[in-house]
């Protein structure tokens, strides 16, 4: 007898970016803590709720937008520090328009903002921190 299942079963049964994504969540952070950078994870994922008998995971329309992480470091700009929102994304995934929004409203505030594709992408945020933490 064939199986018939919906997109949405199906992407919970495949293996894929929501894991990559919280890997590298994960390993960004313990970069970070290593560099001894204060980041801290924000949980955006959906909100439990039981909807027709069912528990189910519902977006929480209250954050959308929310960086995966915000960290405290130091640059050429803040030598004093400063908060900075970090996004990730892995694959082929884009920030969302609210992602934009925000973005362009930290930016506008001189929060720094950044789009993490591999852990190694926070390697420069790292380098800079120490470089100004050295002057003071």
């Amino acid at each position: 007898m064939t199986e018939h299942i919906n997109l949405a079963e199906l992407r919970r049964r495949t293996p894929g970016s929501r894991r990559a994504h919280e890997a590298l969540v994960e390993a960004v952070r313990r970069r970070f803590e290593l560099a001894r950078i204060v980041a801290i994870p924000i949980y955006t994922g959906g909100i439990p709720m039981f909807l027709g008998g069912k528990l189910t995971l519902t977006k929480n329309p209250r954050q959308a937008g929310v960086p995966d992480m915000i960290a405290f470091v130091h640059d050429s700009e803040h030598p004093s520090g400063t908060i900075a929102l970090l996004e990730m994304k892995t694959g082929k995934a884009h920030r969302s328009p609210a992602q934009n929004e925000l973005r362009d409203i930290a930016r506008a505030h001189g929060v720094p903002c950044y789009l993490i594709r591999q852990q190694e992408d926070v390697e420069p945020i790292i380098q800079a921190d120490r470089h100004y933490r050295r002057k003071r």
